[in-house]
Formats: C-alpha cells, sequence, structure tokens
C-alpha cells in the first residue's frame, strides 16, 4: 500500500514538520496523535486529492480546493452543519504550507498536506468560535430589542392613560 512514510505512519518526521507553524510541544504531541488515529482517512483523503491533480505527484491549489470543498460537503451532509470555508482562507493556507516554493510551481508535497489538513482544522476551529460569539451577540441585541419594545409600549400607555386623566 501507498503510504506517506516508510513505516506506515509510525513517523511523520520525515515529510511532516509541525514545528513549522506550532510551537507548544503539547500541542504538536496532541496533534501527531490525531493524525495516527486518522491515518487511514487522511491517506485516503491525499489519494483522492492527488488524483485531480494537475500537478502530480503532487496536489496543485484547484485540487485542493475541490477536495475541501468534497470534503465539507460530506461533512456538512452527515451532521447537518451548514460549515463553510472562504475560498481565499484555502489559498492563504495553501500558500503558507507551500512557502518554500516559487509562485509558479507551488504544490503540496505529502507532508505539506498534513500540515494543511492541521490549517484548515485551526480555519474550522476559529470560524466555530467566531459563530458562537456572533450567535451569543445577536441574542443578546434580540433580547435587547424586546425589553426596548416592551419598555416603549409601556411609555405609550402610560402618556396614554395619563392624556386620559387630563380631559
Amino acid at each position: 500500500p501507498i503510504s506517506f512514510s516508510e513505516d506506515g505512519g509510525k513517523t511523520f518526521k520525515d515529510s511532516f514538520v509541525p514545528e513549522r507553524f506550532m510551537k507548544d510541544a503539547a500541542e504538536i504531541a496532541a496533534c501527531e496523535t490525531i493524525l495516527r488515529q486518522n491515518f487511514d482517512c487522511l491517506q485516503t483523503m491525499y489519494l483522492d486529492i492527488l488524483c485531480n491533480s494537475k500537478k502530480y505527484p503532487e496536489i496543485g491549489l484547484p485540487s485542493l480546493q475541490q477536495g475541501v470543498v468534497d470534503v465539507l460537503t460530506s461533512y456538512n451532509q452527515s451532521t447537518g452543519d451548514k460549515f463553510h470555508i472562504d475560498p481565499a482562507q484555502i489559498e492563504i493556507a495553501f500558500i503558507s504550507a507551500t512557502r518554500g516554493d516559487s509562485p509558479a510551481d507551488r504544490s503540496l508535497s505529502r507532508g505539506e498536506f498534513l500540515e494543511i489538513v492541521i490549517r484548515m482544522a485551526h480555519i474550522k476551529k476559529t470560524l466555530a468560535i467566531e459563530n458562537k460569539r456572533t450567535k451569543k451577540k445577536a441574542k443578546k441585541e434580540k433580547k435587547k430589542a424586546k425589553k426596548k419594545k416592551k419598555e416603549g409600549k409601556a411609555k405609550r400607555k402610560m402618556s396614554y392613560e395619563i392624556g386620559r386623566a387630563h380631559v
């Protein structure tokens, strides 16, 4: 079977260097554990995207973007979510992962693919936090508007009753 590394995913050091974009040792260890647990799925995903790449034996940006769209579509269908990543965010993550390449030859190797997977997970986490904050803020504003509307009704009622009392 085709593998990211000679030992079937036990080590990533040859092609995957998390220290390039992660600094915390505990975070790196946790990340490598998660990658190992999902290695078969990631390998299949890599091969699927690679098969559609015009930059074979590496993955070009259009193939990566389509691969991310396919994964998100499956994710949204299975979870009922409406999660979306802006193509510009995918492109920025792609450029960050391939920073050693010249702009004309940018493509993802196996190790850079693992890096982009982590970068996409970070984007998803960040967007989820933003969405949660936005929902909280919208809920607060809705509550505030409802309270203001209620106060307005009370003021109008009081004005009406004061007006009737003077008649």
